[in-house]
């Protein structure tokens, strides 16, 4: 079981009132986010992203390695998506640069996770994401080529 379905399940039972049906009813969910989150990580695996977006990620991942903001920002499109707990929805390419030090930090993994194809993409997009252990980098075509369009962590 993944730690976010064991992390809902541990908060259902503790918050839904004494009931007969309530540990029945967080391990049903429990099933359902555990199979959705399976099914997000797992099933691009046969579909091989396409060869620009990779020579796109290489440039992503060699500006972030070399911490070089203005190399960073060319690759985005801004304003960057930001799903975080706590944070604003969106980052403006003024504010990136701070934002920016937590991408230094997933320097390797950026370099190395297998880019996987967004399978809860919006109809007509074409979405991937390297997946940094929770740290979700979404990639989008935008107007012909591929930008780093999202940053979600799915920890919190």
């Amino acid at each position: 079981m993944s730690c976010l379905a064991t992390r809902f399940f541990e908060i259902t039972d503790r918050t839904m009132p004494k009931a007969k049906g309530r540990s029945a009813f967080a391990a049903v969910c429990c099933a359902v986010l555990s199979g959705s989150l399976m099914t997000y990580s797992n099933s691009s695996a046969a579909e091989a992203p396409p060869q620009d977006l990779v020579q796109m990620r290489s440039g992503f991942a060699a500006a972030v390695a070399a911490k070089n903001i203005a190399a960073l920002e060319a690759l985005i499109r801004f304003p960057l998506e930001n799903d975080v707990y706590g944070e604003p929805k969106s980052i403006s390419r003024a504010a990136f640069a701070k934002h920016a030090i937590s991408y230094w930090q997933m320097a390797d993994c950026i370099k190395t996770a297998p880019l996987e194809h967004d399978v809860h993409e919006k109809p007509g997009t074409k979405s991937w994401l390297l997946n940094c252990n929770g740290n979700v980098f979404y990639f989008a075509l935008d107007k012909g080529r591929w930008v780093h369009s999202e940053y979600q962590n799915i920890n919190e």
